[in-house]
């Protein structure tokens, strides 16, 4: 299936005027697009090492709050500057890539570059959904705590008042 998309996308290479760009009715499905991508292409090889040190920033700054936030909207910011990074790399792809892969949809850039940045904020998301999940059975817990020990507080200083009013009413009888 991997060849077979190859294949397709190259005979649509020849067939164009323009043998470094892609005709979108070449493209039958995702995965025949991302197969007949040359992977191999140093600018793609650094975009996923990005990518990666993204996703193990988001692990390494699971407990500073701060730093995940700022993390956090630098990763939607970049995600947001997509279509300006498109609409740049579509003129100048011959500075640092041998095929245009930038089309006017956006497709390519919304699949290698705003996909992953918007899963690794959705990563971010559920850790701090978790963590404020945490936090209030922590808070429940505490507030159960407290209120068990006032009751026994209670209980104690009413049981003593008891016990120091029998004592009394004992001495009034003697």
């Amino acid at each position: 299936m991997a060849e077979t998309g190859k294949v397709l996308f190259r005979e649509s290479w020849l067939q164009n005027n323009f043998p470094d760009s892609i005709r979108t009715d070449a493209i039958t499905g995702i995965w025949d697009f991302l197969n007949a991508i040359d992977w191999s292409e140093p600018w793609l090889i650094g975009l996923q090492v990005f990518h990666a040190c993204c996703f193990i920033l988001t692990f390494l700054t699971r407990k500073h709050i701060n730093l995940q936030c700022a993390h956090f909207c630098a990763l939607l910011l970049l995600a947001y500057s997509a279509q300006y990074i498109n609409e740049w790399a579509a003129t100048n792809y011959k500075l640092f890539s041998r095929l245009q892969y930038f089309d006017s949809s956006g497709l390519f850039i919304s699949l290698v570059l705003s996909l992953p940045l918007l899963l690794n904020c959705l990563i971010i998301v559920i850790m701090w959904f978790s963590a404020s999940w945490d936090l209030m059975i922590k808070v429940k817990r505490s507030k159960i705590r407290s209120q068990i020990r006032e009751a026994r507080a209670s209980k104690k200083s009413s049981a003593s008042k008891e016990h120091d009013k029998g004592a009394a009413e004992g001495k009034k009888k003697d």
